[in-house]
């Protein structure tokens, strides 16, 4: 994007926060147009690079995340109190090796907190997989025998193809 554009999204992005600050009603209409301001000026200015790295690491998230719900990281994690590596993988039954690098995936997309060397913290995002639906909805997406990679045993990590 040219210099001209970002700025426009600076502006933008501008119209957008002060919208939201006046909106006496708190909608979700503000919220949303906020929202994809925000979104509309990181692409602007995003290294073309880092977007696609982006995009190949989603996989690696979503097995991640599949994981980390499996062995219950993040019902673990819901009390709000910190837990080290050692203590999640104590509570879980989970090499501390694995869910120390798991993590490091999960903590990069923002998923959880890491508030001191592996030591970990619950946050808004990391609640989002406590509500069935949606836990299930990640469980389902690696199980769906129409989806590209299958977990078979999340003890093994064993990941095969469908076809």
């Amino acid at each position: 994007m040219s210099k001209v554009d970002v700025l426009a999204s600076i502006k933008n992005l501008n119209e957008q926060a002060q919208a939201y600050a006046q909106d006496d009603q708190d909608s979700e209409t503000a919220l949303r147009n906020l929202q994809v301001a925000a979104h509309s000026l990181s692409s602007s200015i995003e290294d073309p690079l880092q977007a696609a790295l982006q995009i190949m690491s989603e996989s690696t998230r979503s097995v991640a995340v599949r994981i980390a719900i499996e062995k219950k990281w993040f019902e673990s994690l819901a009390d709000g109190l910190p837990k080290t590596a050692t203590e999640l993988s104590d509570n879980t039954g989970t090499v501390q090796a694995l869910l120390v690098r798991l993590m490091r995936v999960i903590t990069g997309a923002g998923l959880v907190t890491e508030v001191d060397v592996e030591t970990y913290k619950a946050n808004d995002k990391t609640r989002i997989f406590l509500i069935p639906g949606l836990r299930d909805g990640a469980k389902w997406w690696y199980v769906h025998p129409t989806n590209c990679l299958m977990i078979t045993s999340t003890d093994a990590l064993q990941v095969r193809h469908p076809h």
